[in-house]
């Protein structure tokens, strides 16, 4: 927002925010279904020692309802949202997972 809207003061940048914020959850009612073999892929990763994670420009809220309407909430090991943290396509989400299963790796 603030580079869209530099002008602006904060408070009238988070006033936009939560508008859209506002509007997006309304609008957004109709689930993108996963593309042919997703879900089947994912589930088969889920088998591996592979590590599964979320990094998204969603906010918890969004991540939340998509992966109840998903059923897959508690399905991925690690999840950021940008309500968190820089969000894409700053790499700091993905530094982050790094770094959170880099010390699960080495407690064990």
């Amino acid at each position: 927002m603030q580079e869209l809207y530099p002008e602006l003061s904060l408070d009238e940048r988070e006033q936009i925010r939560l508008s859209y914020a506002e509007h997006f959850v309304r609008v957004d009612q109709t689930l993108s279904p996963f593309f042919d073999g997703v879900e089947e892929g994912l589930l088969q990763l889920k088998q591996t020692v592979y590590k599964m994670a979320v990094a998204t420009g969603k906010s918890w809220r969004g991540l939340n309802r998509v992966l109840e309407r998903l059923d897959m909430k508690g399905f991925f090991d690690a999840t950021r949202c940008a309500d968190d943290i820089l969000s894409k396509l700053h790499p700091l989400m993905l530094q982050e997972f790094l770094e959170h299963f880099r010390s699960r790796v080495i407690r064990r």
